[in-house]
């Protein structure tokens, strides 16, 4: 299965979306907000107001890493052949917890691990897949407890 650029960041925020916002409220009880890279205006299109320290947070954002020619795709067709690229980058999910709540430090925790889990053996429609998606665990802010988790992804595209 193939997919594009903006198709596997499409289909990644709605994986991970769908995944994490309705379990990660259960787990803290109380809602999530998810920040994505590039969206700067709200749905109702005002923008963004700057992000509560007393609460949890996350930031999912994408980096292309590389693409590199990996076949020709034979064909009966007269002209060149269509090429096949792999395609590989980050996602990086960025938590925030605050350090204001006595379990702030604990629940963070448990909000990297649920990302973590959520592209741990997974793979989109696109067939966008991931390997190597691990935790680091980062200095506090002096607001808030933070956490990058970083999955590797990859797909093929045909250019």
């Amino acid at each position: 299965m193939t997919s594009s650029s903006s198709q596997a960041r499409d289909d990644c925020a709605r994986l991970f979306t769908v995944n994490f916002a309705p379990a990660a409220e259960v787990m803290i009880g109380e809602v999530v907000e998810v920040r994505y890279q590039g969206v700067l205006f709200s749905v109702a299109n005002q923008p963004l107001k700057p992000v509560d320290p007393s609460k949890y947070w996350v930031r999912f954002s994408m980096r292309g890493v590389m693409s590199r020619q990996s076949a020709f795709i034979m064909n009966d067709n007269p002209g060149p052949s269509p090429q096949e690229y792999d395609t590989n980058g980050l996602i990086f999910v960025q938590v925030f917890a605050p350090m204001s709540e006595v379990n702030g430090f604990a629940q963070g925790g448990l909000l990297a691990e649920l990302a973590q889990a959520i592209f741990r053996g997974a793979e989109t429609p696109s067939g966008v897949f991931f390997r190597n998606v691990r935790i680091n665990e980062l200095e506090d802010d002096t607001k808030s407890f933070r956490w990058n988790v970083i999955a590797e992804y990859e797909f093929s595209e045909i250019g």
